[in-house]
């Protein structure tokens, strides 16, 4: 829209340019534009959507009304009068949303990318995933949110490893949002403790690039067995208060341009996203989902981001390992049993 009376801002602090070589403030343009480009194909916004509607008379008007920023004069050509007929255009006043941008740095998945990892007791198969990480990607920032009870918990240390001690049982989600508040790339790649990367079959940088040229906002790949159950697509069944989400295996359609990669609803524990719009939609901390909560976290995204699955890159899962699984597994029963049985006392709620 035409913006009446509007004149270009002054400045009178130093610009950004002033700060950098004639060369290297270029590479910065460039860079800052690829990001915002990368930004504003991920948003739903009707003002990006060429929404016209042509009747079968002369009138023609935008289906989906006409949004200004507060306290600005616009000037709106608009002529729609016929034989005595009227149409009404809403109008929205919102405030201009700025983008968010990141650096790209040299380009390479580990200036683009965090890993983040909830941990609990199990430090062989923590470490055994730090490995492959920095096997296949060196250099690649690792984030651990760990509620390990203490009498367990052990500290891991390596390169570009950060490790951060949460109250004990503290759970699941919450140690999710932990691990995404730390990150400051414009993607994560979220994964359990007990998944890891495959030589030349955990391509990360495929993944990495549908989000780049595509307007998904979240990514996932398969365990390596089950190439061939896909994602999961959610049908809302009912209406009002008896509605009733029905979740089964298969997907919507295949990905234009990226051959094997699928529009989906659900994924697994296994996905590169978009940090801020993960952010947005954020992981649950009830204490009811401190132990298993995986499906939760799409049910809130459903209609809030873009998902996709590519079976083409696949990573490797495996529980087991050594004597902390035995105790893995029987802190898990000891925890959902004080779960429940909380969830169902009055206090609970108060």
């Amino acid at each position: 829209m035409r913006l009446i009376n509007k004149v270009p801002c002054d400045c009178q602090i130093r610009w950004h340019w002033d700060y950098y070589s004639t060369k290297d403030w270029s590479k910065k343009q460039q860079q800052q534009l690829d990001s915002l480009k990368r930004y504003q194909r991920r948003q739903m916004d009707a003002n990006y959507v060429f929404n016209q509607v042509h009747g079968m008379s002369p009138i023609s008007y935008p289906a989906h009304g006409v949004s200004i920023r507060p306290l600005q004069a616009t000037k709106l050509e608009v002529d729609l009068t016929y034989m005595g007929s009227s149409v009404k255009i809403p109008i929205h006043i919102q405030q201009q949303r700025l983008p968010w941008l990141y650096e790209a740095g040299s380009g390479k998945f580990r200036d683009r990318v965090t890993v983040v990892v909830k941990t609990f007791l199990r430090y062989t198969n923590l470490r055994r995933l730090i490995r492959s990480i920095h096997e296949f990607y060196p250099g690649t920032r690792i984030i651990v949110a760990d509620d390990t009870p203490n009498e367990f918990y052990k500290v891991i240390k390596g390169d570009d490893v950060d490790q951060f001690k949460m109250p004990n049982f503290t759970g699941y989600f919450a140690g999710r949002n932990l691990g995404l508040s730390q990150v400051s790339t414009e993607y994560f790649l979220y994964t359990d403790d007990d998944l890891y990367l495959l030589k030349q079959k955990s391509d990360l940088d495929y993944l990495v690039s549908l989000l780049d040229e595509t307007n998904f906002h979240l990514v996932g790949s398969l365990q390596g067995n089950q190439t061939k159950t896909m994602g999961s697509i959610f049908n809302f069944k009912g209406y009002g208060d008896h509605t009733c989400i029905e979740r089964k295996f298969g997907y919507h359609s295949e990905v234009p341009g990226f051959p094997g990669c699928f529009i989906v609803d659900m994924v697994t524990n296994f996905f590169i996203a978009s940090t801020i719009d993960v952010r947005a939609v954020g992981f649950d901390p009830h204490p009811l989902l401190s132990i298993v909560g995986h499906r939760e976290f799409f049910y809130s995204a459903f209609g809030r981001l873009r998902i996709a699955v590519c079976r083409n890159v696949v990573y490797a899962h495996e529980r087991g390992g050594d004597s902390s699984f035995e105790d893995y597994k029987s802190h898990v029963l000891d925890i959902a049993e004080k779960v429940v049985v909380s969830f169902f006392q009055e206090d609970f709620f108060n």
